[in-house]
C-alpha cells in the first residue's frame, strides 16, 4: 500500500509539473553568472588521464580552493545564493576556485576511458582522489596565480582526501598554506545507527551492484537517479522522504537550518555521482576502526606486499589545519574527530560549533551559516596568512 501511494505522488508530481525554484535548476556556470560571477572554466587532466573541471571566480585576494565531499560538486557551494560560502568570498574579493572530483557530473572524462562503457574508469577508490585529483587541481591553481601555496576550504571526504595527499604525497604539505576541514572525516566507527546499518550491510549492497555491473552510483543517466529525483522533488512526500528519512539519519537531524522549501533546491544538484568502489573504500575504514587504504582482502599482498592494508600515515601530514566539528554530525561525531586531531601534528585551532543541532549538512546547506559558520572561516583565513 505504502509503494503504491508513493507510486501515484510521484506521477502527480510529473503530471502537475510543481513549480521548481529556478536555482533548483542551473548548472554550476548558471548559479555563478546569476548571483554576480561568470566563472572561468579549466579543463585539467590528471597523471592518469581523468578529465576534472576546475572553476574559477576571480577576485584580488589571495586563491581560496573550495572541495566538496562525496556525491557531491562545486554547485554545493553555491545552493544558499548570496549565503552561500562561494558567493560570500568571491563578494570579499577572495580568488575563489571550486574543483569537481572525477566520477561527478562535471568531472565525468577521460583521455581514453568512456565512463558509459569502460568499467576500468570506475576503478576509483579515496587514494585516486588524493593523490591524483589534487595535486594535478593544486598545481593548476598555482601555475595560473604563479603562486606557491593556496589556502583550502574542504567539506566532509573533501578533507580526507587531503589527509591522504599530506600521507601519500607529503611534498604537497607545503603547498598548503591552510586547510579548514569542515565536518572533518578519517575515522567512521563511532558511528550513529544509520551510519552502523550502512557499514554493515555495504558488502552485500555492493555483490547487488556488482551483479547488475553498477559501477556508478546517483550519476544523471542512472535509472537510481532518475527515481530519485522524481521521489525527492515531490512536493508532497520529498522532504520527509529524502530528508527526514534518508539523508538525516545519517547526518544528524536539523530541520531549522534545512527546511522544506530547500529540498528542492537540494535535488537538483545533489547527488551528482560517486564511484561505488569508494563508498566501499569507506566501509573498510568503517570496519577495520583505522584510516586505511582500500582494503582487497586476500588480494591484498599483490598491491602492497602485506596482508593487511596499510595505515595512512597522518603524522606525515603536516599543513596548517583548523578542524570545524558539528555537534549534532552523525557522520563525523566528535569522538572520530577527537581522535583525527590527535593525530595530525599540526592542528591550529579546532572548534566544535556551539549550536546544539548544528550537523553535517549544515557547513555547506544551513540557511544561517552566513551568520554562524562563516565568521570561523574569515577568522581563520584572515589569522594564518
Amino acid at each position: 500500500m505504502h509503494f503504491l501511494i508513493l507510486i501515484i505522488c510521484c506521477v502527480r508530481a510529473v503530471l502537475t509539473q510543481s513549480c521548481t525554484p529556478q536555482d533548483a535548476t542551473l548548472n554550476f556556470e548558471e548559479l555563478a553568472t546569476k548571483y554576480g560571477y561568470p566563472p572561468q572554466k579549466y579543463k585539467v587532466t590528471t597523471e592518469d588521464g581523468y578529465i576534472l573541471t576546475l572553476y574559477r571566480l576571480p577576485g584580488p585576494r589571495e586563491p581560496v580552493l573550495l572541495q566538496h565531499g562525496t556525491l557531491d560538486s562545486s554547485s554545493t557551494w553555491l545552493l544558499r545564493g548570496n549565503n552561500s560560502l562561494g558567493i560570500t568570498l568571491a563578494n570579499a574579493n577572495y580568488d575563489v576556485w571550486i574543483s569537481n572530483l572525477r566520477g561527478n557530473k562535471y568531472s565525468r572524462d577521460h583521455t581514453l576511458l568512456d565512463p558509459d562503457k569502460d568499467d576500468a574508469y570506475w576503478n576509483i577508490d579515496l587514494d585516486h582522489f588524493g593523490t591524483y585529483d589534487l595535486p594535478a587541481i593544486i598545481d593548476t591553481i598555482l601555475h595560473v596565480t604563479r603562486l606557491k601555496k593556496i589556502k583550502v576550504i574542504a567539506h566532509s571526504a573533501g578533507n580526507t582526501i587531503f589527509y591522504i595527499l599530506g600521507s601519500m604525497r607529503p611534498n604537497y604539505n607545503k603547498k598548503i598554506k591552510l586547510l579548514i576541514a569542515l565536518a572533518p572525516i578519517a575515522y567512521m566507527h563511532n558511528s550513529y545507527n544509520a551510519v552502523t546499518w550502512l557499514g554493515s550491510n555495504v558488502r552485500a549492497l555492493d555483490d547487488i551492484l556488482l551483479n547488475f555491473n553498477v559501477h556508478e552510483l546517483f550519476g544523471e543517466t542512472t535509472l537510481l537517479q532518475k527515481l530519485l529525483k522524481v521521489v525527492c522533488n515531490n512536493p508532497l512526500i520529498g522532504y520527509e522522504v529524502c530528508l527526514n528519512r534518508l539523508l538525516f539519519p545519517l547526518t544528524g537531524f536539523d530541520n531549522e537550518q534545512i527546511k522544506p522549501d530547500f529540498n528542492p533546491i537540494i535535488f537538483g544538484h545533489f547527488p551528482a555521482g560517486f564511484p561505488r568502489k569508494s563508498l566501499l573504500h569507506f566501509s573498510h575504514i568503517w570496519r577495520r576502526k583505522e584510516f586505511i587504504r582500500f582494503d582487497y582482502g586476500s588480494q591484498n599482498y599483490r598491491f602492497y606486499n602485506s596482508t593487511e592494508p596499510p595505515r595512512y600515515n597522518l603524522g606525515a601530514v603536516t599543513m596548517r589545519i583548523v578542524l570545524i566539528a558539528g555537534r549534532n554530525d552523525w557522520l563525523a561525531p566528535l569522538k572520530n574527530v577527537n581522535l583525527l586531531s590527535k593525530k595530525l601534528p599540526n592542528v591550529v585551532q579546532y572548534i566544535i560549533h556551539p549550536l546544539k543541532q548544528f550537523n553535517h549538512l549544515d557547513f555547506t546547506w544551513g540557511e544561517n551559516v552566513k551568520e554562524n559558520l562563516f565568521p570561523y572561516i574569515f577568522d581563520a583565513l584572515n589569522m594564518y596568512s
